[in-house]
């Protein structure tokens, strides 16, 4: 039998379209006038196109986890096929990054001016650190592909199948699916198949 409709909802309160188990709109186009997906999340969204595979592929992880059968990351095992087939050079040939010596010493952290006091960063106080060594540079996503490779790391964005994006940096089709968005923080946007190897959501990637 076919699992029943799910209403979801931002957490502000506002309504969004039904959803089946699966995430899929199930609303009709006579529910609200729109001419392609019922709700209008479809519109502007190649369901039939690469981003409808990684979502779908994202929303499969998903369910998944939720069923505790984790397996491969999915975005070590599309890394690993490019270098197989020679269209993405072994991340793991690039050289590490030196690490520099830090000395330890005084500084002064926070501050007595904070502009948002919830974020905990006051008062102004005395800190002292030992010496500790720091990388270079910061880490490059190659260097994280590397790193994906060796151990078959899977991020928890690819283990829930959606992370946070900013609202910025997302194209008009990425914006088109997105079904929830925190109150507080509104340009933050969950995103499904959004992870390190696809940082703006499914219709793209490194």
């Amino acid at each position: 039998a076919a699992a029943a409709p799910s209403r979801s909802r931002t957490i502000g309160g506002s309504e969004s379209a039904p959803r089946d188990a699966d995430g899929s709109c199930t609303a009709s186009p006579e529910a609200d006038g729109a001419d392609a997906g019922g709700c209008g999340c479809s519109q502007g969204l190649n369901r039939h196109g690469p981003a409808a595979e990684v979502l779908s592929e994202a929303r499969q992880a998903q369910r998944n986890a939720a069923a505790g059968e984790e397996g491969p990351g999915l975005v070590a095992a599309a890394v690993a096929a490019r270098v197989a087939a020679g269209a993405l050079e072994d991340p793991r040939l690039v050289k590490p990054t030196p690490l520099v010596r830090i000395p330890g010493g005084e500084f002064i952290m926070g501050t007595d001016d904070p502009k948002i006091p919830s974020d905990g960063e006051s008062p102004a106080r005395p800190v002292r650190v030992s010496t500790f060594d720091m990388q270079q540079f910061e880490v490059s996503n190659r260097q994280f592909a590397a790193f994906v490779l060796e151990t078959g790391y899977t991020t928890e964005a690819e283990r829930f199948g959606w992370s946070f994006c900013f609202e910025g940096t997302l194209s008009k089709e990425v914006m088109a699916s997105v079904e929830h968005q925190v109150e507080a923080v509104p340009w933050w946007v969950p995103v499904f198949g959004a992870d390190w190897w696809h940082p703006n959501g499914p219709d793209g990637d490194l």
